[in-house]
């Protein structure tokens, strides 16, 4: 990626770099000074953020890492603040979900001051660091030993995938997509031969990626990981088909050097309110106490609900705020690290009572502490990185955590993903569900991918060094 107009780019920055807070201080003035209104302060943030996304997609591309992470931080946590400003019944501080409950002025205050704070920590670490280092250290190298095993590994487990999924997908249909979550698919019976299908079908693909195949090949097999995205997708978790599908477009445009027009991505963006609406529905009818109204519904109200219904998980950051969490044993954003020794230790089937006291898991405690019941049920609010930020250390937590998540997407955008082939599964574990991040926790890949890691640990060696395979090409 080729920095553009580097003397604009450094006159834009200087100007960022006064402005902003110049921005952040006018707007608290006029809270202090005249009515108090929180709106103010609102208003301050949403400037900072527009100008920094301006900033981000002038300069860095519309598709940038760094782009899809501020584009995914309004559709989960800001686009709140947009609705309190124009529409009264939707304030940030009041929340209905599981229930309604009211949050505290000065929470929110912290809560936007927190968010300008991250935003601003990490444009200024973005624009700062060497990317010519990144640039230089480029390594794109054909390993077809690697596309080769992957594609076999997919093809012999693509048909067990399928059919495990849709074994989950009919228990989801007749018990409701809940069941996901409170342990239910634990009580299915597979056949044998899909045991770890998916786990295996997932590893294969990273080990493709890790060839640096070609732009056609990519396109086929990306296809066959997509069907299967959709059919967990449609258990009821959107999270499972949209953040991988923003992963694996931001790795195609990336890896193939592919330029991207505003117009496909409001597209995109429409395509992603209308599949999230579409399986918010298709899951309410599941089970026997399914929900599904059938009216009809306006594009603008169809939009509006389903933007604001995504900001629910603005609730985790301001209940981190707020404090006194039950069963907070140590900072949430180092929890995936301990999750499977909590598994072998504390055995737990679903979000039941040893879950939430054992495991330390963002979004159960959050949900706990708002509703027990609606956590046994099987409700969640899912996590976000910011919440885990201030988690770990308050404001200097936010500056700290800001920086490292900072680094690591001008790492992605700049060396564009051409790096040792030995280490791009891993890089692309991560990329596959990073869209989430603002709703998800920042090492999840640690617990989410942990057997697959492993998996690929013992099969990268042996395919480079034995070089045993020896398979015709696809």
């Amino acid at each position: 990626m080729k920095i553009k107009n580097t003397l604009t780019l450094q006159t834009s920055f200087s100007y960022y770099m006064i402005g902003m807070p110049l921005i952040f201080l006018i707007s608290l003035f006029f809270y202090y000074t005249f009515n108090q209104s929180i709106a103010t302060l609102i208003l301050g943030f949403l400037f900072i953020y527009f100008f920094t996304v301006l900033f981000v997609i002038r300069y860095y591309g519309l598709m940038s890492l760094y782009a899809i992470f501020l584009y995914t931080s309004t559709f989960f946590l800001y686009d709140c603040f947009w609705f309190t400003l124009f529409d009264e019944s939707k304030n940030f501080l009041i929340q209905t979900f599981p229930r309604r409950y009211y949050i505290p002025d000065e929470i929110g205050i912290k809560f936007i001051f927190a968010s300008e704070l991250l935003t601003y920590v990490m444009h200024l670490t973005y624009c700062l660091v060497n990317k010519k280092r990144f640039i230089k250290k480029q390594v794109i190298i054909h390993e077809i030993q690697y596309e080769k095993v992957g594609i076999a590994i997919m093809l012999i487990f693509f048909i067990p995938s399928i059919a495990k999924l849709y074994i989950q997908l009919r228990y989801v249909m007749q018990y409701g997509y809940l069941v996901v979550f409170t342990g239910g698919l634990t009580e299915i019976k597979y056949p044998f031969w899909t045991a770890g299908a998916n786990l295996l079908f997932i590893t294969g693909f990273s080990l493709f990626v890790a060839g640096n195949p070609s732009k056609r090949n990519f396109i086929i097999f990306s296809s066959l990981l997509f069907i299967l995205l959709a059919l967990n997708g449609a258990k009821g978790q959107r999270g499972a088909i949209l953040g991988p599908l923003v992963g694996l477009l931001y790795w195609y445009l990336k890896k193939y050097n592919i330029k991207i027009k505003i117009t496909t991505i409001l597209l995109f963006f429409f395509f992603v309110v209308g599949i999230t609406y579409s399986m918010g529905n298709l899951r309410n009818s599941y089970g026997e106490k399914s929900k599904n109204s059938g009216q009809t519904v306006k594009v603008y109200d169809l939009v509006s609900k389903v933007l604001y219904s995504q900001t629910t998980s603005r609730a985790v950051p301001m209940k981190i705020i707020q404090g006194d969490l039950p069963f907070h044993n140590y900072p949430f954003i180092i929890s995936p690290f301990f999750t499977y020794p909590n598994l072998i230790l504390y055995p737990s089937h679903g979000q039941d009572s040893v879950s939430v006291e054992k495991y330390n898991d963002i979004s159960q405690i959050v949900m706990y502490s708002v509703s027990p019941q609606s956590h046994f049920d099987g409700k969640g609010y899912g996590g976000a990185f910011l919440a885990e930020a201030y988690d770990c250390g308050g404001y200097l937590g936010v500056i700290f955590w800001g920086i490292i998540l900072a680094v690591f997407l001008v790492f992605c955008d700049f060396s564009n993903l051409n790096i040792k082939n030995k280490y791009i599964p891993f890089i692309f574990l991560i990329i596959l569900n990073f869209a989430m991040l603002p709703r998800n926790r920042l090492f999840t890949v640690v617990d989410t991918h942990f057997p697959k890691i492993l998996l690929l640990l013992l099969i990268l060696p042996i395919i480079k060094s034995k070089r045993v395979w020896r398979l015709s090409n696809v």
